[in-house]
């Protein structure tokens, strides 16, 4: 029997089971699309679970619609976000995991893709591409695609955020990093994913993978100071854990990462240099003023 013979012969890899978990809580108001969406995802091997805070709204009637194609689902009080992800996927038993928000979307193929990617699940792997930025609309106004994933990416977390749409990880990286932490409630996205990069490199794609729907009911609008805040608090301990490693191996692992440190504020120094220039320009400074003032989404992200 010739190689190529052996090669044609060869049984097909089984499709890896994706578990998807949906928190939500009075969520109704996209919570159909967003289901519709994951089940035309046509992927066959999907464990759908949907954990519901006790909604008041019409987002248990939602989910009943579907019920015969969900492999779980509750509505119950729970401590908040990360609490419903966490229950979720202690119930999952995917190869896969993908963490799905109840205003969100997916780019069609995406489940397929992602299993093309995501084959070695006897360690850590985690999967970022990139995601389409909606209004309350669904019309597009910008995308976020990460052309990689290093230390730098955490501590300049709004410049260099990974949109959680299109964050994908298999079971043996969410046994070596997770759960999210259940202390925050705003970048508990950036907690996870910078333990999981401490656990393995994260497989970068181009591909557009998610929908990221920007509007003023969403928690990232809605609360954007109280976001600042956590961000702030959460990079100080990732800055004072990385000295704290440091100083227990010794003066010149201390001296490295203040070396690495100066680099970043010598960077950031740069681009504050750079701002300066462009808002003292004639043509650019009364833009820039009126960009921060109004927002590209901000106008139109009302549903």
């Amino acid at each position: 029997m010739t190689e190529t013979t052996q090669q044609q012969i060869q049984p097909a890899r089984p499709t890896p089971k994706l578990s998807v978990v949906l928190p939500t809580f009075n969520g109704a108001d996209y919570l159909e699309e967003t289901i519709n969406n994951i089940l035309g995802q046509d992927y066959p091997n999907l464990e759908f679970i949907i954990i519901d805070g006790g909604s008041t709204d019409a987002t248990v009637d939602i989910i009943r619609r579907f019920e015969g194609r969900l492999a779980y689902w509750v509505s119950e009080p729970d401590r908040g976000q990360c609490h419903a992800i966490n229950k979720g996927f202690a119930r999952a038993n995917g190869d896969i995991h993908y963490w799905a928000n109840a205003d969100d979307l997916l780019e069609p193929g995406s489940f397929h893709h992602v299993a093309d990617l995501l084959t070695d699940f006897s360690k850590p792997q985690w999967l970022v591409g990139g995601a389409r930025l909606i209004d309350g609309r669904g019309r597009q106004f910008g995308e976020r695609v990460p052309e990689r994933v290093d230390d730098t990416t955490f501590l300049l977390w709004s410049l260099r955020w990974i949109p959680t749409q299109s964050v994908f990880w298999n079971r043996a990286m969410w046994e070596a990093a997770g759960p999210f932490d259940e202390h925050l409630h705003y970048v508990m996205d950036l907690g996870l994913w910078q333990r999981m990069h401490r656990a393995a490199p994260a497989i970068v794609t181009p591909r557009m993978l998610g929908w990221y729907r920007l509007h003023y009911t969403s928690k990232s609008l809605s609360s954007v100071e109280k976001s600042r805040a956590e961000r702030k608090t959460h990079l100080a301990s990732l800055i004072a854990a990385d000295f704290a490693d440091a100083r227990s191996q010794g003066d010149e692992a201390v001296q490295a990462v203040a070396a690495r440190y100066a680099l970043l504020l010598d960077e950031l120094a740069d681009q504050c240099v750079m701002l300066e220039k462009m808002q003292r320009n004639r043509f650019l400074g009364p833009i820039l003023k009126a960009y921060r003032r109004y927002a590209p989404w901000a106008p139109e992200l009302k549903a």
